[in-house]
């Protein structure tokens, strides 16, 4: 009777263990794709800010996070008005606004889709998502630029003589201040209809390593490969 008892004692602490052994095994998958679901809503929502917080230096290199991506932005927007020699601080409240504005829209939907594959592997943490971003490359000027050209035109034929008196007390910068805080944010939003909301996509894979640091996953590692 001792004999059957201790069998049946270890039977139920070999399933016990193996039981725990396979829990701990999987245990870090949940919080693993908990993660990447977080570090892909940061991206997705545009604010590439948070998610380099959850990269390591290599990781956000490689998939081209740039929390300082806004002023890269800025600067090389108002670069095209040096020439005029306007700068930044020339233009209204409002038209800063809208610049402001295109950023963040821009940024939003840089990534307009992503899709967290079910392919965790436990050996080295990691996981794949199909990713689809926003080409550049792809937006059209052409159409844009035709319709600031139109929005400048109807502009100074109903403001003649306003921009005219900025003319007289400004010069040629004066003009073009006051033409472009008219015209700004009409002009931001054929930014985001024409070039932004128009350009076409390409599909990528992002393979994601993770690593615990402190009490939080993060990204240790990135491998971004475009999609066929």
């Amino acid at each position: 009777m001792k004999k059957k008892m201790l069998s049946r004692l270890m039977a139920v602490v070999c399933v016990a263990a193996l039981a725990l052994g396979l829990t701990a095994c999987g245990s870090d998958k949940k919080e693993v794709e908990s993660a990447a679901k977080t570090f892909m809503t940061y991206c997705d929502d545009g604010d590439f800010t948070s998610a380099q917080k959850m990269c390591s230096s290599s990781a956000s290199t490689s998939l081209d996070i740039d929390e300082n991506m806004e002023d890269t932005f800025k600067k090389g927007f108002y670069s095209s008005f040096s020439s005029m020699g306007i700068s930044e601080s020339d233009l209204s409240q409002s038209a800063q606004d809208s610049v402001n504005d295109l950023m963040k829209y821009y940024k939003k939907n840089l990534i307009k889709s992503y899709t967290i594959n079910d392919d965790y592997d436990d050996n080295d943490k990691s996981l794949s998502v199909k990713v689809s971003i926003l080409d550049p490359n792809s937006m059209n000027s052409s159409t844009f630029t035709n319709s600031v050209s139109t929005l400048s035109q109807n502009y100074f034929a109903q403001h003649q003589s306003e921009l005219m008196s900025a003319y007289s007390s400004g010069g040629e910068k004066g003009l073009n201040v006051a033409l472009f805080n008219g015209i700004m944010p009409e002009a931001i939003e054929k930014a985001k209809s024409q070039m932004i909301d128009t350009a076409s996509t390409k599909d990528y894979t992002w393979k994601l390593t993770f690593e615990k640091d402190g009490g939080d996953w993060k990204v240790k590692s990135a491998k971004e490969t475009k999609a066929n």
